[in-house]
Protein backbone atom coordinates (compact mmCIF):
# COMPACT_ATOMS: atom_id res chain seq x y z
CA UNK A 1 0.00 0.00 0.00
CA UNK A 2 1.40 3.56 -0.97
CA UNK A 3 1.45 6.66 1.50
CA UNK A 4 -1.20 8.24 -0.22
CA UNK A 5 -3.39 5.22 0.82
CA UNK A 6 -2.32 4.87 4.50
CA UNK A 7 -2.89 8.90 4.35
CA UNK A 8 -5.99 7.81 2.84
CA UNK A 9 -7.15 5.37 5.46
CA UNK A 10 -5.72 7.04 8.62
CA UNK A 11 -3.41 4.47 9.22
CA UNK A 12 -0.21 6.84 8.29
CA UNK A 13 -0.29 8.95 11.45
CA UNK A 14 -0.84 5.91 13.65
CA UNK A 15 2.43 3.94 11.85
CA UNK A 16 4.20 7.48 12.47
CA UNK A 17 3.84 7.09 15.92
CA UNK A 18 5.00 3.93 15.96
CA UNK A 19 8.24 3.97 14.17
CA UNK A 20 8.60 7.49 16.06
CA UNK A 21 8.23 5.13 19.49
CA UNK A 22 10.61 2.61 18.45
CA UNK A 23 13.10 4.81 17.09
CA UNK A 24 13.69 6.72 20.11
CA UNK A 25 13.38 3.25 22.25
CA UNK A 26 16.57 2.35 19.97
CA UNK A 27 18.37 5.92 20.42
CA UNK A 28 18.12 5.57 23.60
CA UNK A 29 19.26 2.29 23.75
CA UNK A 30 22.76 3.25 22.29
CA UNK A 31 23.12 5.94 24.47
CA UNK A 32 22.70 3.38 27.56
CA UNK A 33 24.83 0.67 26.05
CA UNK A 34 27.50 2.79 24.93
CA UNK A 35 27.94 4.37 28.15
CA UNK A 36 27.24 1.12 29.63
CA UNK A 37 30.52 0.33 28.16
CA UNK A 38 32.77 3.14 29.62
CA UNK A 39 31.40 2.59 33.02
CA UNK A 40 32.30 -1.25 33.15
CA UNK A 41 35.94 -0.15 33.16
CA UNK A 42 35.32 0.75 37.06
CA UNK A 43 34.74 -2.94 37.57
CA UNK A 44 37.83 -4.31 38.94
CA UNK A 45 39.69 -6.77 36.42
CA UNK A 46 41.36 -9.12 38.62
CA UNK A 47 38.50 -9.29 41.76
CA UNK A 48 36.67 -12.62 42.69
CA UNK A 49 35.50 -14.17 39.76
CA UNK A 50 31.75 -15.25 39.58
CA UNK A 51 31.76 -19.02 38.65
CA UNK A 52 28.80 -20.43 37.08
CA UNK A 53 29.26 -24.21 36.90
CA UNK A 54 32.52 -24.41 34.73
CA UNK A 55 31.81 -21.13 33.18
CA UNK A 56 33.53 -17.85 34.62
CA UNK A 57 31.41 -14.89 32.88
CA UNK A 58 34.15 -12.00 31.56
CA UNK A 59 33.60 -8.44 31.80
CA UNK A 60 35.14 -7.94 28.71
CA UNK A 61 32.41 -10.26 26.90
CA UNK A 62 29.82 -7.71 28.49
CA UNK A 63 31.69 -4.66 27.12
CA UNK A 64 32.07 -5.53 23.57
CA UNK A 65 28.29 -7.05 23.69
CA UNK A 66 27.08 -3.45 24.49
CA UNK A 67 29.42 -1.99 22.01
CA UNK A 68 28.33 -3.95 19.67
CA UNK A 69 24.21 -3.66 20.86
CA UNK A 70 24.66 0.46 20.78
CA UNK A 71 26.47 0.58 17.36
CA UNK A 72 23.32 -1.32 15.41
CA UNK A 73 20.74 0.30 18.03
CA UNK A 74 21.82 3.61 16.73
CA UNK A 75 21.90 3.96 12.57
CA UNK A 76 18.27 1.06 13.01
CA UNK A 77 16.93 4.00 15.08
CA UNK A 78 17.94 6.70 12.53
CA UNK A 79 16.40 5.04 9.96
CA UNK A 80 12.85 4.59 11.79
CA UNK A 81 12.93 7.99 12.70
CA UNK A 82 13.31 8.98 9.18
CA UNK A 83 10.37 6.45 8.33
CA UNK A 84 8.53 8.50 10.81
CA UNK A 85 8.62 11.48 9.36
CA UNK A 86 8.01 10.10 5.79
CA UNK A 87 5.01 9.43 7.40
CA UNK A 88 4.43 12.69 8.88
CA UNK A 89 5.71 12.43 12.52
CA UNK A 90 7.02 16.32 13.18
CA UNK A 91 11.09 16.41 12.94
CA UNK A 92 13.09 16.82 15.73
CA UNK A 93 14.57 20.64 16.45
CA UNK A 94 16.58 21.56 13.25
CA UNK A 95 18.23 24.50 15.27
CA UNK A 96 21.57 24.24 14.63
CA UNK A 97 22.62 25.11 18.10
CA UNK A 98 20.49 22.38 19.39
CA UNK A 99 21.57 19.68 16.68
CA UNK A 100 25.34 20.52 16.42
CA UNK A 101 25.94 19.35 20.34
CA UNK A 102 23.18 16.63 20.25
CA UNK A 103 25.57 14.88 17.32
CA UNK A 104 28.53 15.99 18.81
CA UNK A 105 27.69 14.27 21.87
CA UNK A 106 26.75 11.22 20.20
CA UNK A 107 29.38 10.65 18.22
CA UNK A 108 31.58 11.32 21.24
CA UNK A 109 29.96 8.77 22.86
CA UNK A 110 30.44 6.22 20.22
CA UNK A 111 34.08 6.82 20.25
CA UNK A 112 34.53 6.44 23.88
CA UNK A 113 32.22 3.21 23.99
CA UNK A 114 34.66 1.50 21.35
CA UNK A 115 37.78 2.89 23.08
CA UNK A 116 36.00 1.74 26.22
CA UNK A 117 35.27 -2.01 24.45
CA UNK A 118 39.12 -1.99 22.93
CA UNK A 119 40.50 -1.38 26.65
CA UNK A 120 38.30 -3.71 28.01
CA UNK A 121 39.86 -6.50 25.42
CA UNK A 122 43.56 -5.88 25.62
CA UNK A 123 43.17 -6.18 29.36
CA UNK A 124 40.92 -9.01 29.51
CA UNK A 125 42.13 -11.31 27.37
CA UNK A 126 45.86 -11.31 29.42
CA UNK A 127 44.43 -13.40 31.28
CA UNK A 128 42.12 -17.01 31.30
CA UNK A 129 40.36 -18.80 34.03
CA UNK A 130 40.00 -22.24 34.37
CA UNK A 131 37.35 -24.70 36.08
CA UNK A 132 39.93 -27.83 37.08
CA UNK A 133 38.10 -31.27 36.63
CA UNK A 134 38.08 -33.23 38.78
CA UNK A 135 35.84 -31.75 41.45
CA UNK A 136 36.05 -33.61 44.74
CA UNK A 137 33.31 -36.08 46.16
CA UNK A 138 31.62 -33.37 47.66
CA UNK A 139 31.80 -31.32 44.49
CA UNK A 140 34.43 -28.41 45.76
CA UNK A 141 36.09 -27.18 42.59
CA UNK A 142 39.66 -25.68 42.18
CA UNK A 143 39.77 -22.27 40.24
CA UNK A 144 43.08 -20.74 38.26
CA UNK A 145 43.43 -17.65 36.93
CA UNK A 146 46.63 -17.60 34.13
CA UNK A 147 47.93 -14.17 33.51
CA UNK A 148 50.77 -14.13 30.76
CA UNK A 149 51.32 -10.99 29.79
CA UNK A 150 54.67 -10.41 27.59
CA UNK A 151 57.69 -11.95 29.66
CA UNK A 152 55.84 -12.08 32.72
CA UNK A 153 52.89 -14.43 33.97
CA UNK A 154 51.47 -14.87 37.36
CA UNK A 155 48.24 -16.27 38.95
CA UNK A 156 45.89 -17.07 41.67
CA UNK A 157 44.25 -20.46 43.00
CA UNK A 158 40.47 -20.61 44.16
CA UNK A 159 38.92 -22.79 46.11
CA UNK A 160 34.86 -23.19 45.05
CA UNK A 161 32.73 -24.93 47.78
CA UNK A 162 29.78 -26.89 46.33
CA UNK A 163 26.83 -24.39 45.60
CA UNK A 164 28.71 -21.24 45.72
CA UNK A 165 29.15 -18.74 43.07
CA UNK A 166 32.02 -16.69 44.77
CA UNK A 167 35.57 -18.88 45.36
CA UNK A 168 38.08 -18.41 47.30
CA UNK A 169 41.71 -17.47 46.70
CA UNK A 170 44.59 -19.67 48.80
CA UNK A 171 47.74 -19.60 46.84
CA UNK A 172 49.31 -18.07 43.83
CA UNK A 173 52.25 -18.46 41.16
CA UNK A 174 54.87 -16.69 39.08
CA UNK A 175 55.91 -18.29 35.90
CA UNK A 176 59.02 -16.96 34.01
CA UNK A 177 58.14 -16.02 30.17
CA UNK A 178 54.29 -15.57 30.42
CA UNK A 179 53.86 -19.26 31.10
CA UNK A 180 50.47 -20.32 31.52
CA UNK A 181 50.31 -24.32 33.08
CA UNK A 182 47.03 -24.83 33.02
CA UNK A 183 46.66 -23.51 29.05
CA UNK A 184 50.05 -25.72 28.19
CA UNK A 185 49.16 -28.70 30.13
CA UNK A 186 51.28 -29.15 32.57
CA UNK A 187 48.97 -28.95 36.00
CA UNK A 188 47.86 -32.17 38.21
CA UNK A 189 45.09 -32.04 40.33
CA UNK A 190 44.22 -34.55 42.61
CA UNK A 191 42.18 -35.17 45.61
CA UNK A 192 42.60 -37.11 48.72
CA UNK A 193 38.82 -36.40 50.28
CA UNK A 194 38.20 -32.24 50.76
CA UNK A 195 42.12 -31.92 49.88
CA UNK A 196 43.16 -30.32 46.40
CA UNK A 197 46.90 -31.16 45.68
CA UNK A 198 47.36 -29.00 42.58
CA UNK A 199 51.06 -29.04 41.23
CA UNK A 200 52.26 -26.70 38.71
CA UNK A 201 54.94 -26.96 36.97
CA UNK A 202 56.77 -25.52 33.97
CA UNK A 203 60.10 -26.20 31.88
CA UNK A 204 63.47 -26.04 32.63
CA UNK A 205 63.65 -22.60 31.00
CA UNK A 206 60.06 -21.22 31.88
CA UNK A 207 60.00 -22.44 35.85
CA UNK A 208 56.66 -22.05 37.51
CA UNK A 209 57.03 -21.21 41.73
CA UNK A 210 53.85 -21.75 43.68
CA UNK A 211 53.55 -20.76 46.89
CA UNK A 212 51.32 -23.37 47.92
CA UNK A 213 50.24 -26.90 46.29
CA UNK A 214 47.42 -28.47 49.45
CA UNK A 215 44.17 -26.59 49.86
CA UNK A 216 41.69 -27.84 52.44
CA UNK A 217 38.35 -27.26 50.87
CA UNK A 218 36.54 -28.54 54.00
CA UNK A 219 38.27 -26.05 56.34
CA UNK A 220 36.53 -22.81 54.02
CA UNK A 221 33.21 -24.03 55.55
Amino acid sequence: MSDADEQADGRAPVRAGRLRRWGRVLRWTAAVCLAGTVLLLAVPAGGTPLVLGSHVPRTWHLALLLALVGTVAAPVGWVCGACARDRGAPAGDRRWFVRWPVNVAKGALLVLGWGAAVLHVLTGTISTYWVLDPPSADGCRVVVREVSFLLVGWGEVWLLPDGALRPTEVAGYTADDGYAPVSRGTATLTWTGETAELVLTGTPDQPVVQDGTTFDCAALD
